[in-house]
């Protein structure tokens, strides 16, 4: 580390802040090499980052907090602990902020906009067709995806802030079914909150069946085998 303390503070800058960028976008990257991530692998990466950012909260603002707290005679956990819980707070009341505001929900004369379960059904069938692995709806009679396959097997309940969404479908011989269903989730709720500002409150994935290719349906040829006979 000598020839980097050596470095002017300029360069000390603006190289620390190359590879902090480049940390970041390498840990981003990942999302390149992978179509869908099992759930037990997202959870540890969740909660590993949420160890990470709990420790940076402690060491870089709590503990030089307390340390400053000390110097200047007060005490070490009231003040502290009054900015820690205002942070707390203050995040929960703008994310309660944003929820009600930031998908510009428009309202005349106190009369919201009445989104029809169709049109979820809609942008829920478009997500679902968009996930490797599926073959089609299910709905009584199975469809291919269509323009009139998309809502096909899809049955949607619309409130007043939220939604419930279930998705009926027809996976392809050989695909794994968890990772398709997680993936279907992900990419309805992602599109349905995006598009509607609604909260998608539940995606439940139905399989009703698996579109099995004729090569493997069709019997295998049979050959009679003759012993050839002793002289």
């Amino acid at each position: 580390m000598e020839w980097f303390m050596g470095l002017n503070p300029i360069a000390q800058g603006l190289s620390a802040t190359i590879f902090t960028w480049a940390i970041t976008a390498l840990g981003a990257a990942l999302v390149f090499f992978f179509k869908t991530v099992d759930r037990r692998i997202l959870n540890c990466m969740l909660g590993f980052g949420a160890g990470v950012m709990i420790a940076a909260s402690f060491w870089s603002l709590l503990n030089p907090a307390i340390e400053l707290c000390d110097n200047l005679g007060y005490s070490e956990i009231i003040l502290p602990s009054i900015g820690f819980f205002s942070g707390g707070i203050f995040i929960i009341l703008d994310d309660k902020m944003m929820d009600k505001y930031s998908y510009g929900v428009i309202t005349e004369n106190d009369e919201s906009i009445k989104i029809s379960n169709d049109v979820v059904a809609s942008i829920a069938g478009v997500a679902v067709s968009e996930v490797p692995g599926v073959y089609g709806m299910a709905g009584g009679i199975t469809e291919i995806f269509g323009k009139k396959g998309l809502t096909k097997g899809i049955k949607v309940e619309v409130g007043e802030k939220e939604t419930k969404i279930d998705v009926n479908i027809i996976v392809e011989y050989g695909a794994r079914i968890p990772d398709v269903a997680f993936d279907i989730q992900n990419r309805v709720k992602k599109a349905v909150e995006t598009m509607t500002g609604l909260n998608v409150s539940s995606v439940n994935i139905h399989i009703q069946g698996i579109n099995i290719p004729e090569k493997r349906t069709a019997e295998p040829d049979t050959q009679e085998i003759v012993e050839p006979k002793n002289q």
